[in-house]
């Protein structure tokens, strides 16, 4: 005896499947049009999600515009900070030695806990 197996979709509403795949295509035009063609839309929406972060830390004032060429500036801690850093990747370590080799001198990350490869790898980019 052959048993036969139907899965019923809970959605059984036609019209309401065909409007919600409207919507989604409506959404995506959408999309397409503010992304421009120059670049993914990965890198889009993370560009998208970091504006409006800036906007919401700050009242609704953004730091500096996406693309500026703004210099940050740092206490002459963090500046010692970067320069080791810097200086220790120059030589060829990766981050995660480098972070090794910041506990084992004793210094102190900005939070207070101990270094890892993701701190040093923050602290690098943004100087």
């Amino acid at each position: 005896m052959n048993k036969k197996y139907i899965v019923l979709n809970s959605n059984t509403n036609r019209h309401s499947s065909k409007k919600n795949i409207r919507f989604e295509h409506e959404m995506i035009d959408k999309i397409l049009i503010l992304k421009g063609g120059e670049k993914s839309f990965s890198n889009w929406v993370k560009q998208a999600c970091l504006e409006r972060i800036n906007r919401e830390d700050l009242g609704g004032k953004s730091v500096r515009p996406p693309n500026s060429d703004a210099v940050c500036t740092a206490s002459k801690a963090n500046k010692d900070l970067v320069y080791s850093a810097k200086d220790l990747s120059a030589k060829g370590l990766f981050n995660q030695q480098i972070a090794d080799t910041f506990n084992e001198r004793g210094i102190k990350s900005p939070n207070g806990k101990v270094w890892n490869r993701r701190m040093i790898s923050i602290l690098l980019t943004q100087s």
